[in-house]
């Protein structure tokens, strides 16, 4: 890191992945997004994968609107990638109630 770097918008314990790219910005800098995912489908067979989907992606699944949506990418970008689609239930407002509706919508 340069001395200049914010490191207060990234979680410095995320596991990257091949081909990520994480941008640290300035201080007093605004990021424009902090991580950038592998170039791999969002989409495969028709699902939606949890670790790549964009906001308006997330939000074509059902039950899932625009604030629960946010809450995922968040999850995602404080605790880094989902190592299983069950690792939804842990995201604040998605119960097994919600998962068991999603569960055959989702991929990583």
């Amino acid at each position: 890191l340069t001395a200049d770097a914010d490191t207060s918008s990234i979680n410095l314990a995320s596991t990257l992945v091949d081909g990520m790219m994480l941008v640290i910005p300035k201080i007093a800098e605004e990021p424009e997004q902090n991580v950038s995912q592998p170039q791999a489908p969002v989409t495969q067979n028709n699902k939606v994968s949890l670790n790549n989907a964009t906001l308006e992606q997330l939000m074509t699944l059902p039950g899932i609107g625009q604030s629960k949506a946010e809450k995922i990418i968040a999850y995602r970008n404080t605790y880094g990638l989902f190592k299983s689609i069950s690792e939804i239930q842990n995201v604040s407002g998605i119960g097994s109630a919600t998962y068991e509706k999603l569960k055959d919508y989702l991929t990583l």
